[in-house]
């Protein structure tokens, strides 16, 4: 049964980034941008490949640093929605800020994951 209007929690979503499917040599990655809001920079995305435990994260989202170094700027874990069909992916930036991310269809180069910051009103 659905909750009245007025009881259901709203959601405030402000995009983050977009990330497209590449394919390298040691496999799949992910690569794309923060938004102009973010500082607008290129990121990758690495799924984890051997999860030990739940608490690891399934994707890790990186930027280069002026070195030459990845640094680590959010980690986000997939699940299921019980409501609706679906997985979607969660998480929080090095920042601490919540993060909601969904699959989205290639198709006319559209992004793979598209990640929104999340902020409950």
């Amino acid at each position: 049964m659905r909750k009245k209007v007025e009881e259901r929690r709203e959601f405030n979503l402000e995009e983050a980034f977009a990330l497209w499917k590449q394919n390298g040599k040691n496999g799949e990655y992910l690569k794309g941008r923060t938004t102009s809001e973010c500082g607008d920079c290129e990121i990758w995305g690495f799924y984890a490949k051997e999860k030990k435990s739940e608490k690891q994260p399934d994707l890790t989202i990186c930027k280069k640093l002026d070195n030459g170094k990845m640094e680590e700027i959010c980690v986000l874990w997939e699940t299921e929605n019980k409501d609706k069909p679906g997985k979607h992916l969660y998480g929080r930036t090095s920042e601490k800020e919540n993060i909601i991310a969904f699959y989205g269809n290639e198709e006319n180069n559209r992004p793979y994951i598209k990640g929104y910051f999340q902020d409950n009103e």
